[in-house]
């Protein structure tokens, strides 16, 4: 009998995994991505979302350390030299987490309502190794946390990306 219990256990559990996942892709999917540069050369870009569904979507703002993927939401860039090399991140001090004078969860949500865009401003933390062309992409990653029961249940979960575009980025 307890093997048989174990088993219907794993059963259920490796289900819900399943279509958890499920789940995420297709909230995820609910949103596109577009980014842009701001100006050519500059490290200044602006992600736009857009909500692609007919209820309103939430989105969480960077932390101090999302563009590092040190923190959820991950404000995840890509960037790559015109031979596909990729360009890492520099290292920066390990001080991260709220920006200051905010607080949790309220001042980094924001809402997109049906058929909506919202931008985001965002500075590419890359250093490129010289003037030139790049290519850069991104991503937006929320996985489901213990916070998870603090947020509005319209919270996307999941990673959305942005296609990648080609660039000017100067030293």
């Amino acid at each position: 009998m307890d093997v048989m219990r174990f088993h219907i256990l794993m059963l259920v559990t490796l289900l819900s995994c399943c279509f958890l996942k499920a789940d995420e892709t297709a909230m995820a999917k609910s949103v596109a991505a577009k980014i842009s540069q701001k100006e050519p050369g500059s490290r200044h870009f602006t992600i736009e979302f857009t909500n692609l569904t007919e209820e309103e979507i939430t989105l969480i703002r960077p932390l101090d350390g999302s563009l590092w993927n040190w923190h959820y939401p991950h404000y995840d860039f890509q960037v790559t030299d015109q031979k596909g090399n990729i360009v890492e991140r520099p290292s920066r001090c390990g001080i991260s987490g709220l920006w200051a004078d905010t607080e949790w969860p309220t001042d980094y949500l924001f809402v997109i309502q049906p058929g909506k865009s919202m931008m985001v401003a965002a500075y590419l933390p890359h250093h490129v190794p010289k003037d030139g062309e790049y290519h850069v992409a991104f991503r937006y990653v929320w996985k489901a946390s213990e916070d998870q029961a603090s947020l509005p249940a319209s919270v996307v979960i999941g990673t959305i990306k942005a296609e990648p575009i080609r660039v000017r980025i100067d030293r």
